[in-house]
C-alpha cells in the first residue's frame, strides 16, 4: 500500500509510496490509484506549506550495477513520477530509496 505521515508541529510531510507498482510487470495506467493520491496530497502540502520526503521501495532509475542497466520503472512512470518532482520541487526536500542493496 501507500499512506502519508504528517507532522503538523514542524509542517512535514512524509509519503511513503508503493513504487513496486511501476516495476516493468504492471500493466496499468494508474496502480491503485496512487498516482491521483499523490497528485492530491502533493498539492495539499504546497497549500499547507509543508516540506515534504518521498520514500518507497525501489526509486526511478537503472541499476548502474547491471550489464544493461535495466530500468526499474517502466518508463512511462518513470517520466510521470519526474514530472510531479518537478512540479513540487519547491516542497519536496528530499527522496529516500532501497531496493538495490549498495552504498550508491
Amino acid at each position: 500500500g501507500y499512506y502519508t505521515i504528517e507532522q503538523k508541529k514542524h509542517k512535514l510531510r512524509i509519503i511513503a509510496l508503493n513504487t513496486n507498482l511501476y516495476s516493468q510487470t504492471n500493466a496499468q495506467e494508474d496502480p491503485s490509484g496512487q498516482w491521483l493520491w499523490l497528485e492530491s496530497v502533493l498539492a495539499k502540502s504546497l497549500k499547507n506549506r509543508e516540506t515534504v520526503y518521498l520514500v518507497g521501495h525501489m526509486g526511478p532509475g537503472a541499476d548502474e550495477r547491471q550489464p544493461e542497466a535495466v530500468p526499474l520503472f517502466q518508463e512511462k512512470f518513470a517520466r510521470r513520477y519526474l514530472r510531479l518532482v518537478r512540479k513540487y520541487a519547491q516542497i519536496i526536500v528530499g527522496q529516500f530509496f532501497g531496493h538495490l542493496h549498495s552504498d550508491t
